[in-house]
């Protein structure tokens, strides 16, 4: 374990990229002034891959595109609630209930024939990480034992297993076979668990 304090700001800067991995969780929180996330150039992504995500807050959410449109798709259903009042959207269509008035203003009203939208399908996992596990044929996890992995594009990565016996974290841009060779002197008496 490694922990570090400081009475005042602490202060992290690169040239290049800063990047942190862990096997289980990362949190953050700020007691005081908010958390800020920017990106000068390029776009923000988070994604959770195995799980659901929610945004919680106790005033105001706003979702705002300042020059471009705002899309919100789901593959199954979409649920807007207000204190009694609810729209549904799924794919048996457009359900509106409500216990009070129902008001629409509109110019012109049109009402034509049904039309399936498609929804495309997002890119779920990209990027994608991959995790392998390292363990003695007992089954127990086999810390710092080196292995090589082998990427799709012919580079290579040399490395130790962690006291859990996992390697690094890879990451790809999609769908990508990494190969593990086990290069420790001992590596007859390990075998491989791919964890993604």
């Amino acid at each position: 374990q490694l922990s570090q304090h400081a009475g005042d700001s602490l202060n992290f800067s690169t040239q290049k990229s800063l990047i942190a991995h862990a096997s289980d969780k990362i949190s953050l929180f700020a007691a005081q002034q908010g958390a800020r996330l920017y990106a000068g150039k390029g776009k923000i992504e988070l994604q959770a891959q195995g799980d659901g995500a929610d945004l919680i807050a106790r005033k105001d959410i706003q979702i705002i595109s300042t020059e471009e449109a705002v899309y919100i798709t789901s593959r199954k259903e979409i649920n807007l609630t207000v204190n009694g009042s609810q729209l549904k959207l799924n794919d048996s269509g457009v359900f509106s209930t409500t216990g009070g008035k129902f008001e629409v203003k509109a110019g012109q009203h049109i009402f034509e024939g049904g039309e399936k939208v498609t929804v495309s399908k997002a890119a779920e996992n990209k990027p994608c990480y991959l995790t392998f596990e390292i363990v003695d044929l007992d089954g127990n996890p086999a810390k710092n034992i080196e292995y090589i992995a082998f990427r799709a594009d012919g580079t290579h990565q040399e490395g130790r297993t962690d006291v859990y016996g996992k390697t690094q974290t890879f990451q790809t841009e999609g769908s990508e076979q990494i190969s593990i060779h086990i290069s420790d002197k001992n590596a007859s008496k390990y075998k491989l668990i791919t964890k993604g």
